[in-house]
């Protein structure tokens, strides 16, 4: 296998990328667009883990309920944490609090942003 992706099927796509690039601080690719100007393919890379992204054709969005997206970063990336925090509660649906400790970590958070995807993010 050459590489996993997560793929995400979302209600404005495009704004969504450019909340994750910010999030995780990174440049993503746009690799297709529609007729309509839909984006049908985009990536962006988080420290080697793929998350695609592409336009939902459906009107029906469903929000966390199927799959969470956790990373666990390791060691050292407390502000890479800090800052994912940041920006992805700023109009989250559902906000756990702050980054904090739990009994596996001494930085997590988890959240559903605003455009339904659940996260977890610790070190």
């Amino acid at each position: 296998m050459i590489r996993s992706m997560m793929h995400l099927y979302i209600k404005n796509a495009y704004e969504a990328f450019k909340l994750y690039e910010a999030a995780f601080g990174t440049k993503g690719q746009i690799y297709g667009t529609d007729e309509n100007g839909n984006m049908t393919h985009a990536e962006i890379n988080v420290r080697g883990q793929v998350i695609s992204l592409s336009e939902t054709e459906s009107d029906e969005v469903v929000v966390g309920n199927t799959m969470q997206f956790i990373f666990d970063m390791g060691a050292g990336y407390e502000d890479f944490i800090q800052n994912a925090h940041d920006v992805l509660m700023v109009d989250a649906i559902k906000y756990d609090g702050p980054v904090g400790e739990c009994e596996f970590s001494t930085h997590l958070f988890s959240l559903i942003d605003e455009f339904g995807v659940s996260w977890m993010i610790f070190a």
